[in-house]
């Protein structure tokens, strides 16, 4: 399954402590998940393989609410790396009479202030 989502994430910040250089933090929320598109595909591995491919975007739910969790790192005045945790609490494929999948996801982001 290969399913693609825009999130909008609402988060409370809260700042830890100093370590040397860097300032720790910590941040948790709401996220509203936002589906664009769905696609089933399976591979048929072997000789003479070949793929098939189901659109499935108009029979998932639209939208997912969600809980995000994360914590992160200012270092020193410009770089920032933060790791965060999504999880939905929609099953996105009970219509389909499919396993009762939920969405999560796991990101890291490292970044540079240019200002």
């Amino acid at each position: 399954f290969k399913f693609h989502y825009m999130d909008i994430p609402a988060l409370v910040r809260v700042r830890g402590p100093r370590i040397n250089a860097a300032v720790l933090h910590a941040f948790a929320g709401p996220t509203l998940s936002i589906r664009l598109n769905a696609r089933q595909q399976t591979v048929f591995p072997g000789e003479g393989a070949f793929a098939f491919e189901r659109e499935l975007t108009e029979k998932m739910r639209r939208l997912d609410l969600g809980l995000t969790i994360g914590a992160g790192a200012e270092i020193g005045p410009r770089m920032l790396v933060d790791a965060r945790y999504t999880r939905g609490f929609s099953k996105v494929l009970e219509e389909l009479g499919g396993a009762p999948l939920s969405n999560r996801g796991f990101l890291i982001t490292a970044g540079v202030r240019i200002f």
